[in-house]
């Protein structure tokens, strides 16, 4: 039998101190109690079937391992255990990947023992893996929305969730997935979950097993994610779910569950739940299919490609459409599977001027016809068709957008979102400037206006183009945003093309879309590199004499003079530079407060700077600046030209998502570790 590495650990503390309690195994493992008694339990299950005396758990937690086990019996039982497979390795690896959104490889080296060397490749192995996903991992970080990791979970670990359904702790297959999920649900009475779905069923009038076990997988993930906090903001199609039948039967169950769970489920939950019984539904029980109701998306892509092959123009990369039939193709498919009917007239008299493309898309649905068992009607392809006539008509100019880019210095938290911009947009980047520039700055030829700063109201009176306010991060939300005005990159383009149908001519291709995905990012690499050949990165710029630990607590003002009064007192920068930063943070707010407690204050470009710098501050306690934001790491900036720090900020960016630096850093104790602890992380 396969056991983790956590309860060997267990063991081995019991080996050396038999007489304990719970708390002190939690402590010494760094892990939950509830972890701790669901590994005893697992213990003297394995012990059980050796015929080894059990772990006795007594009062109060405490805790009494059996002395006539401490003999030659435990050598022979801890021979017979197997440590998990590369297969069950990456299984669980990647199931703390969706489930905590991040992996620190040095815990997982620990709780796996292996190799760190062994971690990295198994991630590089689940990175390619989730890329066919449309999965973005930056840093070890997943960057997915709580519905998709959802959909992936199910997606990767139904057949480990439904043993839950057959719950027995006697037969049970143990491992380590099962281990993960166990302690989450260790007070969960199955069986409710169980009596809500026949409750369920007898209302919508159907009785299919395997629907059973679907929406129990679901029930499952989802009373373990709303557990650990995680819960979905939006949902699609809101007001075509709740004016559904289905979704008041359920949301009146789904009360008399929360009941006897003792959990409280949003509106948004309740509304998820029910778009995933009205997929498996409508697609007539087919497990296969249910998939496909999960991943919608990929059905979009694909009849979006299908009919970019027949048009003129390029509508492969416009997120507006994937948007707007995403939130389509589920009414119709519901209308469809209830044969409740559009008025043919109105749609079709819209349409009817465009009989080629009408009929382009009428032969790109016959996959989605199959899927779902329905011919689609001429009303309803003539919906598609608006969707796409909108799509070419916003493509027709194919320029790219002029766009200026505004921080509070010029540079700093712009840079961070350019290159990022850049990549991912079709578009030029005329300037980036600060605030104090764009009051004066002739937009004549500008079609758009990018800032990370909140602008006051007297400057947006001026402006007549569109104004995008983002975050640093260049979040999923702040692409949205861009796609609305941007036409999104596409790699697939003729190099592109090119070198994959030179690959396929003399080679076997295992996994297209994994492939297309990495040439993608290899041609983006590239080009990157070439923009930041030769350019200084921090090191260059950061020294042990620009840099203090500051173990007092101290206000965000006393912190900006000190990593002031480094560069003054190194000639880089004037006491002006000082009052100019700090003047910026009162008029527009921290904006240059990074993640993970990260921070970089700068001024204007080429203002009050004699030459391009960095002072770093280390605060034992965190740093207030204003809105609230805190900051305990600060690399104070100076720049003679926009150019100066390309390399040093995306330096900073990737230690700010570091968790390993991040945690090491924090531990330093003198100014002299500073330096060493960055340059570790950074070579």
């Amino acid at each position: 039998m396969k056991i983790n590495n956590r309860l060997l650990k267990i063991l081995n503390f019991l080996e050396k101190k038999p007489e304990t309690n719970i708390k002190e195994i939690s402590a010494y493992l760094d892990i939950s109690e509830r972890s701790v008694r669901y590994e005893i339990e697992n213990l003297n299950f394995l012990l059980g079937l050796n015929n080894l005396p059990p772990v006795k758990k007594g009062s109060k937690g405490s805790i009494l391992f059996d002395r006539e086990v401490k003999n030659e019996n435990l050598t022979v039982f801890l021979d017979n255990i197997d440590t998990c497979s590369k297969e069950e390795r990456i299984r669980y690896i990647k199931l703390i990947f969706l489930s905590e959104e991040t992996v620190n490889i040095s815990s997982l080296a620990r709780s796996l023992d292996v190799s760190r060397t062994t971690v990295r490749a198994d991630i590089k192995e689940i990175t390619a893996e989730f890329s066919s996903d449309n999965v973005i991992v930056i840093d070890n970080k997943l960057y997915l929305s709580e519905k998709n990791i959802r959909n992936l979970i199910l997606k990767y670990f139904h057949e480990d969730l439904i043993q839950f359904y057959y719950y027995n702790k006697e037969t049970m297959d143990k491992n380590m997935l099962l281990d993960y999920f166990y302690p989450y649900i260790s007070d969960l009475n199955i069986t409710y979950l169980k009596q809500f779905i026949d409750d369920i069923l007898i209302k919508l009038k159907n009785n299919a097993n395997n629907f059973h076990e679907y929406t129990f997988t679901y029930l499952i993930l989802l009373y373990i994610r709303v557990k650990n906090n995680k819960k979905i903001q939006k949902v699609e199609n809101e007001s075509f779910l709740y004016n559904t039948g289905e979704y008041h039967i359920i949301a009146e169950e789904l009360e008399k569950l929360e009941t006897k769970i003792k959990i409280k489920f949003s509106k948004e939950e309740r509304l998820l739940l029910c778009d995933y019984i009205l997929g498996f539904l409508s697609y007539s029980y087919n497990t296969s299919i249910f998939e496909y109701w999960i991943k919608t998306e990929v059905i979009i892509k694909n009849l979006i490609n299908k009919v970019n092959t027949h048009t003129q123009i390029n509508i492969s990369g416009d997120e507006e459409l994937l948007s707007s039939l995403l939130s389509h193709i589920k009414p119709t498919i519901y209308r469809l599977k209830n044969n409740l009917a559009v008025e043919d007239d109105i749609y079709i008299e819209a349409v009817e001027a465009y009989p080629e493309l009408f009929n382009i898309i009428k032969n790109a649905l016959f996959e989605l016809e199959e899927l779902i068992g329905k011919k689609i009607p001429d009303s309803e392809i003539a919906l598609f068709t608006l969707h796409f006539l909108a799509s070419l008509e916003r493509n027709k100019e194919n320029k790219r957008k002029k766009v200026i880019l505004i921080c509070g210095g010029g540079y700093g938290t712009s840079m961070l979102v350019a290159g990022q911009i850049k990549q991912n947009y079709n578009l030029e980047i005329i300037d980036t400037i600060s605030y104090m520039q764009f009051l004066d700055y002739d937009i004549s030829n500008i079609d758009l206006v990018i800032t990370t700063l909140k602008l006051r109201k007297d400057a947006k009176r001026h402006i007549e183009i569109p104004l995008i306010k983002i975050s640093p991060f260049f979040t999923y939300n702040d692409q949205k945003k861009l796609s609305r005005f941007l036409m999104k990159k596409k790699f697939s383009d003729e190099k592109l093309q090119t070198i994959l149908k030179i690959i396929e001519k003399n080679s076997i291709v295992k996994n297209r879309n994994t492939l297309i995905s990495e040439l993608s990012e290899a041609l983006t690499e590239k080009s990157r590199d070439k923009e930041t050949k030769e350019v200084k990165d921090l090191l260059y710029f950061i020294s042990k004499e620009k840099s203090t630990l500051v173990k007092d607590k101290i206000s965000w003002e006393k912190a900006l003079e000190i990593c002031g009064n480094m560069l003054v007192k190194t000639r880089d920068v004037s006491e002006k530079y000082i009052d100019e930063i700090h003047n910026l943070t009162e008029n527009f707010g921290s904006h240059f407060v990074l993640e993970n407690g990260i921070a970089i204050p700068h001024g204007e470009v080429g203002k009050n700077v004699f030459n391009s710098s960095i002072s770093i501050l280390l605060s034992k306690k965190p740093v207030i600046f204003p809105e609230g934001k805190k900051a305990f790491l600060i690399f104070f900036i100076s720049a003679k030209t926009t150019k100066d720090h390309l390399k040093s900020v995306e330096d900073i960016m990737e230690l700010s998502r570091n968790k390993e630096f991040l945690d090491e850093i924090s531990l330093v104790k003198n100014s002299d570790l500073i330096i060493k602890t960055i340059a570790k992380y950074l070579k």
